[in-house]
């Protein structure tokens, strides 16, 4: 029985170990077998993280290069490894590569800075200090990265810097802040402060960046830009149109010269922003503000027509009003034919401000008429020498500092106004009667009356070339005065 089991155990043995690996190959005793391979496992094992190792090794290096923070929640880690894209990649020039981007992008999404809480207040300097950090990296890397590398750094931080730029586009409210957004993209961004910058000459950057991202980000900037001036400068206009119903009177300077100067200077100010741009922008810049000027305009006309108006059917108005208009009329005038000779809505803009400017001017003309016609009526008829027309005048254009040119302008017609009315009311008066109510020596009072109005008006005129002009009014009035004496002395009539 022993015999018998040794015998099958030997048998068992034999054939367990008399395995061929292949027909008519010679068998390996299985100890031996065994023994090769964990060596070949080994082997095969070394030449598979081979190249992940040096791999690793690069990806480190590169880092440290970068300078890239722990703590990302990307797919590199810090310590080295690559990314899953990077170790999938069948060679190890690929997976070399692959590392070396993922990095690189990791370094810039690091790198770039994130816009301020405060954007509105702290734009420009969130705008250097983007300047600042690009530059830095771009000037710092340069010199150490292969060409690759360098020109996927330069397209990563040109596309994180519009990605953010479109960002800011859509946070920032005022218009200036747009044209200051503008003013950096357009002007520095491809200058030499930065991309165009003296030490970065080698690399070229501009050569490299896509420059339709550019484009595509100034065409967006445009309409957004023109939306801001439309909404701001309208709201500015409605703001000196609410201002000038609610503070009516005209006690300063200041107040005299407010609509214009507050208009021009909100037109002025976006338009020559506009300017430092480019001259495309400066022209689509004005044509909003003269399109909103012209509403303004409108607005104005119709609301300085209804209340000079009542001013003018006041018992004794005041002329301030009336001049105040007429100055702005044509400081506005001025302003768009100067600035915007040509340009959309200009005609129509100065059309509206001349016909306001004659329903002024012909109010208070109106209102001298009245005035002249009252007083002479009575003086011609009265008995008293007393000639009250002219300290009417006087009371109607306070002395002041201010407004000298429009009431020089007024008193100039207003001047030859009264002279026709005077000389109409002589006319139609009896000879008889004038000398029993005012003396017999009739052209004695007429000089005195004339030398009265002359002095008057030189007075309120207080201007050298006024008062020649003023000259020539006396003198057509003394000429006419002088030629109908003798008919007034050797008349056989009753009238002169």
């Amino acid at each position: 029985m022993g015999k018998k089991l040794r015998g099958f155990t030997h048998f068992f043995r034999r054939r367990k170990r008399v395995q061929p690996a292949s027909v008519n190959d010679y068998v390996q005793d299985a100890p031996e077998q065994e023994e090769v391979i964990p060596l070949q496992l080994d082997h095969i094992h070394e030449e598979k993280t081979k190249p992940v190792m040096q791999l690793a090794v690069m990806c480190q290096d590169i880092s440290e290069l970068l300078q890239v923070q722990s703590g990302s929640n990307i797919n590199i880690s810090v310590n080295g490894d690559c990314c899953s894209e990077c170790t999938d990649s069948n060679s190890e020039q690929q997976n070399q590569k692959q590392g070396g981007i993922c990095l690189v992008q990791l370094s810039v999404s690091q790198q770039f800075p994130e816009p301020p809480e405060n954007l509105n207040q702290n734009l420009h300097e969130h705008l250097q200090n983007i300047q600042s950090a690009v530059l830095n990296e771009l000037t710092r890397l340069s010199p150490v990265l292969d060409e690759r590398l360098m020109v996927h750094l330069i397209n990563c931080y040109h596309r994180q810097t519009f990605n953010q730029m479109h960002r800011l586009l859509q946070n920032i409210s005022s218009t200036q802040n747009h044209f200051v957004l503008m003013m950096w993209v357009l002007k520095t961004y491809l200058s030499q402060e930065l991309l165009g910058h003296p030490d970065l000459q080698k690399v070229d950057p501009i050569k490299s960046i896509d420059l339709l991202l550019f484009t595509e980000w100034e065409a967006k900037a445009r309409d957004k830009l023109l939306q801001s001036v439309h909404e701001e400068v309208a709201e500015s206009l409605e703001n000196i149109l609410l201002n000038e119903k609610t503070h009516e009177q005209c006690n300063s300077e200041e107040d005299y010269v407010r609509v214009f100067v507050d208009t021009i200077q909100c037109i002025k100010a976006v338009h020559r922003a506009a300017q430092q741009i480019s001259s495309k922008l400066s022209d689509d810049v004005q044509n909003v503000c003269f399109q909103q000027l012209q509403d303004f305009v409108k607005r104005y006309s119709d609301e300085q027509t209804e209340g000079l108006g009542k001013k003018a059917a006041m018992p004794e108005p005041e002329t301030i009003q009336f001049l105040k208009t007429l100055k702005t009329c044509k400081e506005l005038k001025q302003h768009v034919q100067v600035e915007a000779a040509g340009a959309s809505y200009s005609g129509e803009i100065v059309q509206t401000l001349d016909k306001l400017e004659v329903f002024t001017l012909n109010l208070l003309l109106d209102i001298f008429d009245k005035m002249a016609e009252a007083n002479l009526s009575t003086y011609f008829k009265s008995d008293s020498k007393c000639f009250s027309l002219l300290p009417a005048v006087q009371k109607r254009f306070p002395k002041q500092c201010y407004g000298a040119d429009e009431q020089k302008r007024v008193l100039n017609k207003a001047y030859k106004l009264i002279v026709q009315i005077y000389v109409k009311h002589l006319i139609k008066t009896n000879k008889r009667q004038l000398e029993s109510c005012w003396n017999p020596d009739v052209s004695k009072t007429i000089g005195e009356d004339a030398h009265g109005i002359h002095s008057i008006m030189s007075e309120l005129v207080r201007s050298a070339w006024r008062c020649l002009v003023s000259h020539f009014y006396l003198h057509t009035l003394l000429t006419c005065m002088f030629c109908l004496r003798p008919l007034m002395f050797h008349s056989r009539t009753d009238y002169c």
